[in-house]
């Protein structure tokens, strides 16, 4: 089974250079470089990172596209890229599934995943040299759940029927 050791040592760089603790549940990271789509790195299980471009596919409707979205396992060290998804007509590849527990990898397609590691390693390569670790800007981080807000909201004053008859 292939490695990203490239991505792994550029993300995980880039989160400790940004503060973002990657053994945090919530863990997440947007990242800008002028000329570039945004980058966005986030935890999406207890072993499992989704590093991804996003693009506004509609303006209208502000719907953002994944081009590509790698997921990687980090239960082993070095990480292993398990998928990739591309806007259609591309689609999903799983190149590697997890066991139940998310614990090992248990199905691998050999050539697939070979194939998806040298990509992520050289995606790692690129985003680098487009200076995602220099020059890049932080759009939006989370390091820890948001709590919940406890303290109430006063409730707006009455209508004013005068005002309602208006309307």
């Amino acid at each position: 089974m292939k490695t990203c050791t490239v991505m792994q040592r550029l993300v995980t760089r880039l989160l400790a250079q940004h503060g973002v603790d990657l053994a945090d549940p919530a863990a997440y990271l947007k990242l800008k470089v002028s000329g570039f789509m945004p980058l966005v790195v986030e935890r999406i299980g207890p072993t499992r990172l989704s590093i991804a471009h996003y693009y506004v596919h509609d303006e209208w409707s502000g719907e953002l596209v994944a081009d590509p979205d790698v997921e990687i396992f980090t239960g082993y060290d070095p990480w292993v890229p398990l998928a990739i998804q591309h806007p259609p007509p591309f689609g999903y590849l799983v190149a590697a599934e997890l066991s139940a527990d998310g614990r090992q990898i248990e199905r691998l397609n050999r050539r697939a995943q070979a194939d998806l590691a040298a990509f992520v390693n050289q995606w790692a390569r690129n985003l680098q040299a487009q200076g995602f670790l220099d020059r890049a800007t932080v759009v939006d981080q989370q390091t820890q759940p948001e709590d919940p807000v406890t303290t109430p909201v006063p409730a707006p004053p009455p209508a004013d029927p005068q005002q309602l008859g208006l309307w």
